[in-house]
């Protein structure tokens, strides 16, 4: 049974808005088998509260909005400008990939254990083409590998590639897996347009992870306080090392380039 849910929406322009209600009447179509409903939230007439908020950084109510929100708890939080809040279940870049922010809604109510890697996939760009709604963009395929022990930085990670549009991501979780993913039979089959490593990988040394990964466009290498010599080690195998937490700006900045 499908069960509705109701989404604080905060600023946007009227094009935005007519936008994403016409996505939001979309995926109230009993008839598409999906296990979720979104309706703009409307304080003193929705029946319930809100349990999502999706809020565009560059309004004036966007900061007060998301105080209220930290301090209430229980809504899950969109945040669409460059620079992400932390507590945000997943942040969006202009101009915004409305497939994809249905998506990242649809797993904020998923369990952790049965997410597809595939963030993007091809649900939503098809329930729009069936119906007509052209102005969303169209749904291209770029991959992306993660080679990241921690599940919730893998979470963070899908998140955020597919505001940038990059649905199609294969994960490991230790240096025998990411070895598994880079041999240079899968490599000759499919490239990555992106490969991250981080230098905390269990089961082997992960330097050996990345002389595998060939010429992908972009290389990330990440550790929690990253040393100067890991980021020369990254620089010199044609890689850029960053620290964690990640600084935002600097990850965006990287990610704009393969749009």
């Amino acid at each position: 049974m499908m069960q509705r849910v109701f989404v604080r929406v905060v600023g946007f322009s009227a094009t935005e808005r007519h936008t994403l209600n016409t996505a939001f009447r979309l995926s109230q179509d009993r008839q598409s088998a999906r296990e979720w409903s979104y309706e703009p939230w409307v304080a003193g007439q929705s029946p319930t509260a809100p349990r999502l908020a999706l809020i565009d950084g560059t309004s004036p109510e966007a900061s007060e909005s998301l105080q209220e929100l930290e301090a209430s708890g229980g809504v899950g939080i969109l945040w669409v400008g460059s620079i992400s809040p932390a507590k945000a279940w997943a942040s969006f870049q202009r101009p915004i990939k409305w497939p994809f922010v249905l998506q990242a809604m649809d797993n904020y109510f998923t369990p952790r254990d049965e997410l597809d890697v595939d963030l993007g996939g091809d649900t939503w760009p098809s329930v729009l083409e069936s119906t007509g709604a052209h102005m969303f963009p169209e749904h291209d395929l770029r991959r992306a590998f993660l080679a990241e022990p921690d599940n919730a930085d893998r979470m963070y990670w899908r998140s955020k590639l597919a505001s940038f549009g990059i649905t199609h991501i294969d994960e490991a979780a230790n240096v025998l897996e990411a070895k598994d993913y880079l041999s240079p039979e899968r490599m000759q089959r499919m490239g990555y347009d992106i490969v991250v490593i981080d230098l905390d990988l269990p089961g082997g040394d992960p330097w050996t992870v990345v002389p595998l990964v060939g010429s992908t466009r972009l290389k990330l290498i990440t550790q929690t306080r990253i040393s100067f010599a890991h980021r020369m080690s990254a620089k010199v195998n044609g890689a850029i090392g960053l620290g964690k937490p990640l600084d935002v700006v600097r990850l965006n900045e990287l990610l704009n380039k393969l749009t």
